[in-house]
C-alpha cells in the first residue's frame, strides 16, 4: 500500500509539474505575442507563483502604476520577491514617476539596500528631481555600509548630474571613477561632453575632449557626443567629419550641417561637408538640413544639395525640394513633379494641393488644371482650382 500511494503522489505530483510547465510556456508566448492581458489572467486563474515570470509582466507593462499594481498583488498572492523584482517596479517607477519612485524606495528599504541596481534606478530619479544633494549622500551611505558602488552606479549618477545640468558634478563623478579604480567607459564621457554642449559649458567639454584624444581614447562616439563644443564654424565641421573612422551617426550629420547654419548659413562648407557623403555615408535628414541652408542662397544651391543625395532620394527629400520650390516662388513646378514621378514616388495630396496653389500664383493656370484633373483620375479630391 505504501508503494502504491508514494507511485500514485509521484505520478500526481509529476503532472502537476508538467501541466504548470505548459501554463508557463503559455504565458511566455501570449508575452511574446504582445497579448499582455491575456497572459496575466492566465497567471492569476492557474496561481502561478514564478517570480521570474511576474518580473516578466512588470517589465512589458505600460508604465509605473501598472508596475505597482502587480507589485501589489504580488505581495497578495505571496509570492517571493527577490531583488530583481524590486529593482523593476523602481526602474519603471523612475521613468515615469521620479517622486512615486523614491517613495517606493523610502517604504521598501530593507529589502533594497544592499541592491546596486535599485540605487542606481533610485539615483536617475534623483537626477530628475534635481536632487544633486541625495546622490552624494547614497554614495555616503553605501560606503559606511562597506558596499562598493559599480560602474552602473557611477554612470547612473553622471546621467543624473547631466539630466538637471549639474556639470561640475558630473566631471567631479568621472575624476571619483578613476581614483575608486573604475575606469570610465566611453558612455560616461559621452553622456558628459554632450551634457558641456547643451548647457554652453564648452571650454571644459573641449577640455576633456582633448584629454581623451592625448589618451588615445577617442571613439566615433565620443566624437559624436563632442560636435557641439568642438565646432563653431562650416570650416571645423570639414575638420572634424574627416577624424571620424566608421560610419557617422545621423544625428552627429545633421549636427555639423546645423554648425554651417549658425556659422551664417555657411553653403560652401556644408556643400563640402555633403560631397563627403560616399566616404562617411548621409542620411536623407541631413540632406534636408543642407538644402534649408541652400534656400538662403538661391533654389539652383537647393538643387545642387538634392541632386548630391542621389540615388538616396526619398518622399522626405522630394518633398522638401518642391517646398522650397514653392516658397522660392520658382515656376514650371509641373516639370518637377512629373520628375519626381518618373523616380518612382507619389505626390501626396496635402502637398499636391500646395503645389496646384502654387501654379496658380504663378498664374500657370493650365498647369494647376492638369494636376488636378490627373489627381481626379486617381481618386484624389484636391478641390477646385481657378481657370
Amino acid at each position: 500500500k505504501a508503494t502504491v500511494s508514494v507511485l500514485y503522489w509521484t505520478t500526481s505530483m509529476g503532472s502537476k509539474c508538467r501541466s504548470m510547465e505548459m501554463v508557463v510556456e503559455k504565458v511566455k508566448e501570449l508575452g511574446r505575442r504582445g497579448k499582455e492581458v491575456d497572459a496575466l489572467d492566465l497567471m492569476r486563474r492557474e496561481g502561478v507563483k514564478s517570480e521570474n515570470l511576474w518580473n516578466q509582466r512588470i517589465w512589458a507593462c505600460g508604465g509605473g502604476d501598472s508596475a505597482l499594481r502587480l507589485f501589489e498583488e504580488m505581495k497578495a498572492r505571496r509570492i517571493e520577491m527577490g531583488e530583481k523584482t524590486y529593482a523593476s517596479v523602481l526602474d519603471k517607477l523612475a521613468k515615469s514617476d521620479p517622486t512615486k519612485a523614491l517613495n517606493f524606495m523610502k517604504e521598501n528599504e530593507k529589502a533594497m539596500a544592499k541592491s546596486l541596481h535599485c540605487w542606481s534606478s533610485a539615483i536617475l530619479a534623483m537626477g530628475k528631481l534635481s536632487m544633486d544633494t541625495r546622490i552624494e549622500s547614497v554614495f555616503t551611505y553605501l560606503y559606511r555600509k562597506n558596499i562598493r558602488p559599480d560602474g552602473a552606479l557611477y554612470s547612473s549618477a553622471i546621467k543624473a548630474y547631466t539630466t538637471s545640468s549639474h556639470i561640475p558634478a558630473a566631471l567631479k563623478m568621472l575624476k571619483t571613477m578613476e581614483v575608486n579604480c573604475v575606469p570610465p567607459g566611453g558612455i560616461e564621457y559621452v553622456m558628459v561632453i554632450a551634457g558641456c554642449g547643451k548647457t554652453g559649458n564648452e571650454v571644459e567639454g573641449r577640455r576633456l575632449f582633448e584629454q581623451l584624444a592625448r589618451r588615445g581614447k577617442v571613439c566615433d562616439r565620443v566624437r559624436s557626443s563632442a560636435v557641439r563644443v568642438m565646432c563653431h564654424t562650416g570650416e571645423e565641421a570639414i575638420k572634424y567629419l574627416k577624424g571620424f573612422k566608421g560610419r557617422v551617426p545621423d544625428k552627429t550629420w545633421e549636427g555639423l550641417l546645423k554648425v554651417c547654419q549658425a556659422d551664417n548659413n555657411n553653403l560652401p562648407a556644408a556643400l563640402t561637408l555633403l560631397s563627403l557623403a560616399p566616404k562617411c555615408p548621409a542620411t536623407a535628414p541631413a540632406f534636408l538640413t543642407g538644402m534649408q541652408i541652400a534656400s538662403h542662397t538661391s533654389y539652383a544651391s537647393v538643387r545642387q544639395v538634392f541632386d548630391l543625395l542621389h540615388p538616396a532620394h526619398d518622399v522626405q527629400a522630394w518633398g522638401q525640394l518642391i517646398t522650397l520650390h514653392c516658397t522660392l516662388k520658382q515656376p514650371c513646378i509641373i516639370n518637377l513633379c512629373a520628375e519626381m514621378e518618373k523616380s518612382g514616388f507619389q505626390l501626396p495630396p496635402k502637398l499636391l494641393k500646395k503645389v496646384i496653389s502654387h501654379c496658380e500664383d504663378m498664374k500657370e493656370f493650365d498647369d494647376a488644371d492638369k494636376l488636378a484633373e490627373g489627381a481626379r483620375a486617381k481618386g484624389v479630391q484636391v478641390g477646385s482650382t481657378l481657370f
